[in-house]
């Protein structure tokens, strides 16, 4: 991976909600606390089903006008919007994608050089913590999803095609093999609306609070929390042959969970955590040995 990698991010679509109240209902609908939204910090967290499962798992940050900006997989994006819609019965509020606004990821070391050397602001070395531009409709994320350290670049996209131009943006497919290789799992790649979000790594990302109060979906997600309900988890797997997915993995001929996503001797699994936890050699079904890195976290 180059030092420094730039690259459109069309996997991410732009949502935007406002309205009195808007916040307020949000609330009712996220996994995380909104109450923790400001202009200087985001909120990563899910959408659920009111069976606990994934609708979706976006990135909130404030915009400029009092409208909320919400980040979402492009695949659930309409799905997320009309289910949005359909809970806001008492609210008079206005939901929808914005076509017009994209995103660029920037990815490795010397973001904030490359932030300064574009005139633009640099958010806070905090994760999800946001810098914006009073004068334009822009926003600087801080989101390392490829690399150690990495910001989303929220804006017009003919202006987003301007600033990839300037810093030698390469093609999508890099940003994705990156992002693998560096274990920053994505709905609607690693993991999809048929599965609870807590399976999938939704508090190793901080995308869950248990103390907010009612939302759709939380009777479901607190029980899996305080029940032992958590019996996957997403890993970060390396090996010393390239690997290939999809495909089962197994322990001692045992099936325990599956091989997501692969780029190179790289990739991103979903195994038993009870099965992870009684050691020996995990392999592929076709017998290439994985070492476990670590639980995919933020």
């Amino acid at each position: 991976m180059p030092t420094l990698l730039a690259a459109l991010h069309p996997a991410i679509a732009i949502m935007k909600l406002s309205g009195e109240g808007v916040r307020d209902y949000l609330q009712g609908q996220l996994t995380q606390d909104v109450r923790r939204l400001s202009p200087q910090l985001g909120i990563h967290a899910a959408l659920l089903t009111p069976q606990g499962k994934a609708a979706g798992e976006l990135e909130l940050i404030e915009g400029n006008r009092g409208d909320l900006i919400m980040l979402v997989p492009a695949v659930a994006a309409e799905a997320m919007v009309a289910r949005l819609r359909n809970f806001a019965l008492g609210y008079k509020l206005r939901i929808g994608i914005v076509g017009a606004l994209g995103v660029l990821s920037l990815q490795g070391e010397g973001c904030n050089e490359a932030l300064a050397a574009l005139g633009l602001p640099a958010p806070a070395a905090t994760r999800l913590s946001v810098a914006g531009s009073s004068a334009e409709e822009l926003f600087v994320l801080r989101l390392p999803e490829a690399a150690t350290d990495g910001v989303w670049i929220v804006a017009d996209c003919a202006h987003l095609a301007d600033l990839n131009a300037q810093l030698d943006g390469v093609d999508e497919l890099l940003l994705e093999q990156a992002r693998i290789r560096h274990g920053h799992p994505r709905f609607g790649a690693e993991w999809d609306g048929s599965e609870f979000p807590l399976n999938c790594n939704l508090l190793e990302f901080d995308g869950v609070s248990f103390d907010k109060g009612c939302y759709v979906g939380q009777e479901v997600t607190a029980r899996m929390r305080w029940r032992g309900g958590i019996r996957k988890r997403l890993y970060r797997v390396g090996s010393a042959a390239a690997l290939s997915a999809p495909q089962p993995l197994l322990l001692d001929g045992r099936n325990i969970g599956e091989l997501r996503a692969a780029d190179g001797m790289f990739g991103i699994a979903q195994l038993t955590i009870a099965e992870v936890g009684q050691g020996g050699e995990i392999c592929t079904a076709d017998g290439v040995a994985l070492a476990l890195l670590g639980a995919c976290s933020a």
